[in-house]
């Protein structure tokens, strides 16, 4: 029997994943809330979903990125991703010191 445990990071806050095999099947825990018990075909289509979806991701990320390059400042700001201003944007010579973090508190 093997075990693997990590922590995700996610907009509601943290939760422990864990992993337990037993030769037949992978049982998966989302922290107390939800349990997933796997067969090996179904752990692969997990896998490749989530795979997929991080692909997705990174592509859509790069779409924007590429669309904010030809945005103005308040095109940018009303779609929400314009965080950190320029010197300029600020009214003096003052620098922002640390990047904007969607899901820091701070920034609610």
């Amino acid at each position: 029997m093997a075990a693997r445990e990590t922590r995700i990071e996610h907009d509601g806050g943290v939760t422990t994943v864990e992993t337990e095999t037993d030769g037949h099947a992978v049982t998966i825990y989302f922290g107390s809330s939800y349990t997933l018990r796997l067969d090996e075909e179904n752990v692969d289509k997990l896998r490749d979903v989530l795979y997929e979806a991080s692909r997705d991701l990174r592509l859509e990320w790069n779409a924007l990125m590429s669309d904010a390059d030809s945005a103005s400042d308040e095109e940018l700001e009303a779609a929400g991703t314009l965080h950190i201003r320029g010197p300029s944007a600020l009214g003096n010579d003052e620098k922002p010191t640390e990047p904007w973090v969607d899901n820091d508190p701070v920034n609610w």
